[in-house]
């Protein structure tokens, strides 16, 4: 059984605004592809066979959402403003024909049912920095890696700015990366300054 994708209980940092929209269009998508019946992962940004198939194991059907940047607005100043990128994938496992896979059958939707869905609902959806917006909608089911799958990707935007106050949260926590378990020791470079070939321990560990 696949679990409903939730920011940790215990989580050591904030999430922030880019992952408070991954955890928005997840959501959005569990409540109309069910957790009991659709896996959920978040995609690597590079993806092979091996690794597709590790995501996709089971009999369950998939959902995979993965971030693929962020475009910065030409006219940014001193506050940044963006379009951050995502792609989806939802594919259903057929051991039908081709004709299976396009339109479903008693058992499974086709991709035309999973293209046209997911598009629907997430279209103008609300991912908390802005609307999501279908850029565009691909059939992926005649790559060999699907087997008789029926697959869709679909490439998403989501608008974003950026500021103090939105991306470290809460606004006070500008320290919000003083406890994390590190040591630095930077390398030593011949005629560097003693802070670049000194070693660093965090006091606050």
């Amino acid at each position: 059984m696949s679990e409903v994708l939730a920011a940790p209980v215990s989580a050591p940092l904030p999430p922030g605004p880019l992952a408070g929209q991954a955890l928005a269009i997840a959501a959005r998508l569990q409540s109309v592809f069910p957790p009991t019946l659709f896996k959920f992962n978040m995609l690597p940004g590079k993806i092979n066979k091996a690794e597709w198939d590790r995501l996709t194991s089971g009999n369950q059907s998939f959902l995979g959402l993965g971030f693929n940047g962020i475009a910065p607005n030409k006219d940014n100043g001193s506050l940044f403003g963006g379009v951050a990128s995502w792609m989806l994938m939802v594919a259903t496992r057929h051991n039908g024909t081709p004709k299976d896979r396009y339109f479903g059958n008693a058992q499974y939707p086709g991709v035309t049912l999973l293209a046209t869905t997911a598009m629907a609902i997430l279209q103008g959806f609300d991912a908390g920095t802005g609307s999501v917006v279908v850029t565009a909608c691909s059939n992926l089911s005649p790559d060999e890696w699907g087997g008789d799958s029926a697959i869709i990707g679909i490439t998403l935007t989501v608008p974003l700015t950026l500021n103090v106050d939105t991306a470290i949260l809460p606004p006070t926590g500008l320290g919000l990366f003083e406890k994390m378990a590190e040591t630095y020791n930077w390398p030593v470079v011949s005629g560097s300054s003693d802070f670049m070939t000194s070693t660093w321990d965090n006091p606050n560990v």
